[in-house]
This record gives structure tokens, C-alpha cells and sequence, in this order.
């Protein structure tokens, strides 16, 4: 095992050098961890260790963490649709963030084009990616006016809804919004 005092006996060229060897070298290990996983979950190998999922083979025996554990193995299920993950992963050119954000959106027609698309963006880039891939539905208009009645109480009257129609507001707390002044006279109300 290296020591910082070991290190700090190098010089910078040395250190720099060290650092991207080491990278390299968690690269391959991870890719290689993940690798195996993939036919570790296949056969289902997890059972014979007393593990009633991969998830806990994971984090009970082999001590990583809930996050690192599910990171690997939802790489690990994607690689053994698209092994290209794998290669990617060794290269540095994707992480594990980038695969668990594409997963999910990864086909047979589209994964070469998407896992060239993400070759060394970052996190907020992939995300801007993947929602280009699955847009969200418009959130809806949402109009709310109040009125004040003379106690002060402020009563929620009508709300507009999906398609811009008018709907009255029943909370029962509020009342129903009936009341001589059209705004209410604070029963019912809060206060």
C-alpha cells in the first residue's frame, strides 16, 4: 500500500504521472468488478452466499456502499445488454453516473448513437440529454385568487385546472366560499 510519505518523496512529474496511473488502474477495476457482477447476477450466485439479491451480495459481502452497490449493478445489467458500456467505462470515456442516467433509455437501435453522445460530457450534460429523450408533460396552469372577507381571513375561491376551466375549491377548513359578501365573513375560516 502507498503512503503519503512515499509520495511525497516524488517528484511532481512522478506524482502526476502516479495519479492518472491510478485512475487508469479504478477505471479497469470497475469496469472489471462490474464485468463480473454481470454473470455473477446471471447465475444468480448471490443465493449460495446466503444473499437474497445481488443488491445485498453487494453490500453485505462485498462491503460497498447502498450507492456504489446499486451504481455497479445497474452498469452491470445494462452491460450485459450493451457490453460497449464496459469498454466505455475502462476508457474513462463514460462513469457509472453517466450509465445509470441512460439506462434505462438505451435500445438496440439507439445505444451506439446515445453512448457516443455522452463519451466525456458530465453529469448536468447527460441530464440535459436524457430529457431531450423522455420531455416531461406540461405542468398545468394553475390560477388561485383569494378574496379578503372583513375579518381579514383570506378564502381561496377558484382554482383552474388541465384545460383552463374554472372549478370551485371545497376545502372544508375554508369553507365553501358562500357567504353574504361573496367573500365570507371569516367562519369557517382560519382564525
Amino acid at each position: 500500500m502507498t503512503t503519503i510519505f512515499s509520495l511525497a518523496a516524488l517528484s511532481d512529474d512522478q506524482l502526476i504521472a502516479r495519479v492518472q496511473l491510478c485512475a487508469k488502474q479504478e477505471r479497469d477495476a470497475t469496469s472489471n468488478l462490474v464485468a463480473a457482477l454481470t454473470e455473477l447476477d446471471a447465475r444468480r450466485l448471490y443465493l449460495g452466499a446466503g444473499c437474497s439479491s445481488l443488491f445485498t451480495y453487494c453490500t453485505q459481502v462485498l462491503h460497498l456502499s447502498e450507492y456504489a452497490a446499486y451504481a455497479r449493478i445497474e452498469a452491470a445489467r445494462a452491460a450485459r445488454r450493451f457490453p460497449l458500456i464496459l469498454e466505455l467505462l475502462s476508457a474513462g470515456s463514460i462513469t457509472l453516473t453517466t450509465v445509470g442516467l441512460l439506462a434505462q433509455h438505451l435500445t438496440s437501435q439507439n445505444y451506439r448513437d446515445l453512448l457516443g453522445a455522452v463519451r466525456h460530457k458530465s453529469k448536468r450534460e447527460v441530464e440535459q440529454l436524457v430529457a431531450t429523450l423522455r420531455p416531461k408533460a406540461d405542468v398545468p396552469f394553475s390560477f388561485v385568487s383569494s378574496t379578503r372577507g372583513p375579518s381579514g381571513v383570506g378564502r381561496v375561491r377558484m382554482e383552474h385546472g388541465w384545460n383552463g376551466s374554472p372549478r370551485k375549491n371545497h376545502c372544508p377548513s375554508m369553507g365553501d366560499g358562500a357567504g353574504s359578501d361573496g367573500g365570507g365573513n371569516g367562519s369557517g375560516g382560519i382564525g
